[in-house]
């Protein structure tokens, strides 16, 4: 009997051992099959208060495998108690024997906090890894070389304000804000083939957007004949040269490129590009504009004899650097934090509501007035009085949270946004920059669909009471797009922004002569642009609401220009009162209250010295970038600011309209110049296009080219107005 108990106590031991290793064994035996490698910035380095490409290879030799890829990159100080994480997040599925790479865009403001990298499965971490950044950031800004054979000294001809870096074509960013610190790219032919589709795409936007990069062709020019490549750079090759000097490089950088063997140059042609220097009747170094950026191609290889040996190659960087797009910002800057008071101030839903608040206290009040004076004047009755008293205040009191707290706290969050959109004629898309408020009544967390479109998202952080915590702002991607989740506190608020660039479908034409300006603005947009005001020469004028989908043209006479006095800030006040048909929301009004004056102020300031353009400004009352919050129907305010410059054509060259211009008034109100009523004008119908009413504004422009012809101007003896034909 006791050797089977002995027996019995082993085999329940064992038991225990091995249900435990069942449990216990999973989890380092799925840690070990899943390995991590990593890249940061580029080659390792990455300017500081910039976005920088992080890439990750999660290879798993074990069984099939699905988690979150994360990084947490952690900001802010102690000292100040703004101490903050954002994460990055993307989801990750391995099958048996993969490798995958994973690519991330982060923005990193501090060294001093170490950037952390795991990988999650049911909330545990399989792989961790923790990586010190003070040896990876840099100060200076980035040149990037890519191609397959690099010369040794090649770093060393760059100037010294600049950090040459050689990386390769698969750690390049898949958005074009990955190249936020980067200055100059050189891409060889070789290294074209190698780019994935997402990481062409990205490098399209961030030249469109401003980005320089430098292309070279030798033999190798099979990537210039693919039609990605074409898309973006329509070069065509008709042949070789063998040539032993370049004289055209002497004008260029100050030196003669000479040989004494032969070296190629390939005969080659770029649409609508403008040639820096040529050799004989073929170009050798071409430039092509796209939009805010540039494209150099070079008709040589760098990477080859003799530019190798060419003791000028250190004056031909420094020129080539010399060539890159100035980037000048257009439109002004706001104060973020009378945005950011404005938003607050005007949250979608107040607490608690006028129209119920005051007959509820209308109500209490008089029933306590009415049992007060019956307690004083009927002194054998106080007792009944007194229980009247306590449950008026208890029905009250509980009704009060019924009716307002509980039922404020059930409802769904809401949400406001400010859109600032910067647009200049000469280009296609403007550049904006927007800001997102949410205010949530419970303690809940929010995911907000920003699209399929990646843009780079950072957080505002409110101000805190004392021991209070910030939460971190988490960004996913997955298949459906990018969404910003935020955890918030019950009657807390939060903030982000973010900077992206949209085409705007909205056109305008101005034109100087003897009796004063038109000013045509084409809205090509489903929204009206309202309050709209025009600066000229020191001076603000109103112009008035522009309709969706139609056409509005003013005439601004001499006699105005001449009698109007320069822009003072004494007449701020009725310039800045009512200048629309339509009353302004709560946002709208809180906004153009706090800064409306600033903005006025600092266009005046920056373009009383530009007397060849004009600076226009509107509002819009509606989401021209929608956003969504995924699990929660919440009530929206959204208001956005268009920023505008206009061209002005001073001899009228190169103009039509079509349409009879108005006359439209000073905005400072003054009397003398109070000109005719700016009422509506007729449309003209342009070509249909179905893609002009799709939400958002990827809209179609080809039909709208009729726009730009030379004027003819019929005069009217009973009519203020020419008629422009």
């Amino acid at each position: 009997m006791i050797k089977h108990e002995f027996a019995a106590s082993i085999f329940r031991y064992l038991f225990g051992l091995f249900f435990l290793a069942i449990i216990v064994i999973p989890l380092p035996a799925l840690s070990a099959t899943v390995s991590m490698e990593y890249s940061i910035g580029f080659n390792g380095r990455f300017p500081l208060n910039k976005w920088a490409p992080i890439n990750i290879i999660l290879e798993n030799k074990g069984r099939t495998t699905n988690g979150i890829l994360e990084i947490v990159v952690t900001a802010g100080s102690e000292y100040r108690r703004d101490v903050h994480d954002t994460v990055y997040s993307m989801d990750v599925e391995l099958p048996t024997n993969s490798k995958k790479l994973y690519s991330f865009t982060v923005f990193i403001d501090s060294f001093t906090h170490p950037l952390i990298i795991r990988f999650r499965r049911d909330q545990k971490t399989i792989v961790y890894r923790s990586i010190n950044l003070r040896s990876h950031y840099t100060s200076k800004g980035l040149v990037l070389i890519l191609g397959s054979r690099i010369a040794p000294d090649f770093l060393s001809k760059l100037p010294k304000e600049f950090l040459p870096v050689v990386t390769r074509s698969k750690f390049l960013p898949e958005t074009w804000y990955g190249y936020d610190g980067v200055k100059m790219v050189v891409l060889h032919a070789s290294a074209w083939k190698n780019l994935r589709e997402k990481q062409f795409t990205a490098l399209t936007e961030w030249i469109k957007k401003g980005g320089y990069l430098v292309t070279a062709s030798g033999l190798n020019y099979g990537a210039f004949l693919k039609e990605r490549t074409r898309s973006l750079l329509p070069v065509n090759i008709v042949g070789f040269d063998r040539i032993f000097e370049l004289n055209s490089m002497e004008e260029f950088c100050g030196q003669r490129l000479i040989s004494s063997a032969p070296f190629l140059i390939v005969k080659a042609n770029i649409e609508a590009s403008e040639v820096i220097a040529s050799k004989g009747d073929f170009p050798v170094i071409i430039q092509k504009d796209l939009r805010s950026g540039r494209i150099i191609f070079l008709a040589f290889d760098y990477q080859r004899p003799p530019f190798t040996d060419w003791s000028g190659r250190h004056s031909f960087w420094n020129k080539i650097l010399t060539l890159k797009p100035s980037n000048e910002q257009i439109g002004v800057n706001l104060q973020e934090s009378k945005i950011l008071d404005s938003m607050i101030s005007s949250i979608p839903k107040n607490f608690p509501s006028y129209f119920w608040a005051f007959p509820f206290l209308a109500i209490y009040v008089s029933l306590i007035y009415v049992n007060l004076y019956g307690l004083e004047k009927k002194q054998p009755q106080n007792r009944k009085y007194i229980a009247y008293l306590v449950a008026i205040i208890v029905v009250f009191s509980i009704s009060s949270y019924g009716l307002f707290l509980y039922v404020s706290e059930q409802k769904d969050p809401s949400h406001n946004s400010f859109l600032h959109l910067k647009k200049s004629e000469s280009k296609g898309t403007a550049s904006s920059q927007m800001i997102v408020g949410l205010y949530s009544m419970q303690d809940k967390e929010y995911r907000i669909n920003l699209g399929l479109k990646s843009h780079p998202v950072t957080s505002i952080l409110p101000a805190l009471d004392v021991g209070e915590t910030l939460r971190s702002l988490t960004l996913h991607e997955n298949s459906a797009g990018q969404s910003v989740m935020i955890s918030l506190d019950r009657w807390s608020y939060r903030f982000f922004k973010f900077d992206t660039a949209v085409e705007l479908p909205i056109r305008g034409k101005a034109f100087k002569d003897e009796q004063g300006i038109v000013i045509a603005v084409e809205n090509m947009t489903p929204h009206l642009i309202t309050y709209c005001q025009v600066y000229y020469n020191g001076r603000f004028f109103i112009f008035g609401d522009i309709a969706p989908d139609k056409k509005l043209v003013k005439r601004l006479d001499s006699s105005a220009l001449e009698a109007v006095e320069l822009f003072d800030v004494k007449e701020l006040e009725p310039a800045t009162s009512g200048t629309g048909s339509k009353t302004p929301g709560p946002l709208l009004k809180k906004i153009q209250k706090k800064s409306l004056k600033d903005l006025l102020l600092s266009i005046h300031s920056r373009y009383k010295s530009q007397p060849e353009s004009l600076h226009l400004i509107g509002w819009i009352e509606s989401a021209v970038i929608p956003i969504h919050l995924t699990n929660a129907r919440a009530t929206r305010q959204d208001v956005t600011l268009i920023e505008w410059e206009i061209p002005l054509d001073l001899d009228g060259k190169n103009f039509e309209i079509g349409l009879r211009p108005e006359r439209f008034p000073y905005a400072g109100g003054t009397s003398e110049v109070n000109l005719a009523d700016t009422g509506r004008l007729k449309r003209e119908n342009p070509p249909h296009d179905k893609n002009r009413h799709q939400k958002g504004f990827m809209y179609s422009q080809d039909s709208h080219k009729r726009f730009i012809t030379r004027p003819k101007v019929k005069k009217f003896k009973d009519s203020s107005c020419d008629l422009i034909i």
